[in-house]
């Protein structure tokens, strides 16, 4: 699997951010406070889902801690990737609770665009096994 794009609409300290990468090693190289540690989360979060919890602690509740700074919108953006020489795009947005969260996945060899259901978030699944390694 290969990263090719990733938009951030809003996440954290992040808004409106695009980043395209390419073959062999690619490097977010920006200023201390810049957010790269929030951009490393929102890639997880893309393929994941953020952790929810009911607590009021920043470190434990990821949804409150990643919500933007300046805005009660919902947040989240897009990571386009490569599996199998076929181009994919996760499309997620979250929102004051679980609930809010919607997703999709996004195939653009045949042009389709599912929505992933409530089910695959509760279980805390990851998208990654919808995608076996190459080869298998």
């Amino acid at each position: 699997m290969k990263i090719r794009e990733i938009y951030v609409k809003s996440f954290g300290c992040l808004y409106d951010f695009k980043k395209e990468f390419h073959d062999g090693f690619n490097a977010v190289t920006e200023n201390n406070g810049f957010g790269k540690t929030t951009l490393a989360t929102f890639v997880k979060a893309m393929f994941y889902s953020l952790g929810y919890s009911r607590s009021s602690a920043l470190e434990e509740n990821e949804l409150k801690r990643f919500r933007p700074w300046n805005s009660t919108e919902k947040f989240g953006g897009s990571v386009t990737f490569e599996h199998d020489g076929k181009l994919y795009r996760i499309e997620r947005t979250f929102g004051a609770t679980q609930k809010d969260e919607t997703a999709f996945l996004v195939d653009f060899e045949k042009n389709k665009k599912t929505r992933l259901s409530m089910v695959f978030h509760r279980r805390q699944t990851s998208l990654i096994q919808w995608f076996p390694p190459s080869g298998a």
